[in-house]
């Protein structure tokens, strides 16, 4: 399995990378920094993947469902999971309108939860 993580926060990544490292030994993380990579660009091998853990804030002033949302218009996009600092039912309504398979809060995610999810 093969999984690109979106997500400003350095600490975040870590500790998702260890969440997975836990649960799903066998998954590649390719951790993704979009402070200092930017959004993926048009033309993205998005099939390199088949998960996508996307942030809801990838930036300042970055909307990560805004993202996704260009992301399904230039191809296809492996199943995402948005990951949020924030927001709660009404967040979770919006990721999955924009293409989301499923919306996690952080501040819940444990190493069970994101396997499962994944």
């Amino acid at each position: 399995m093969r999984v690109l993580l979106i997500d400003d926060s350095a600490d975040f990544r870590d500790h998702a990378r260890k969440m997975l490292a836990e649960k799903l030994p066998e998954a590649a993380v390719l951790a993704w920094d979009p402070a200092v990579q930017g959004r993926p660009v048009a033309g993205f091998d998005w099939e390199r993947f088949d998960c996508l853990l996307l942030d809801d804030a990838p930036g300042e002033n970055a909307d990560g469902l805004a993202w996704l949302r260009e992301f399904r218009l230039e191809g296809r996009v492996p199943p995402t999971l948005i990951l949020s600092d924030t927001g709660g039912e009404g967040m979770a309504v919006r990721a999955v309108k924009a293409g989301a398979s499923d919306y996690l809060k952080k501040a819940d995610l444990d190493a069970d939860r994101l396997a499962t999810a994944i």
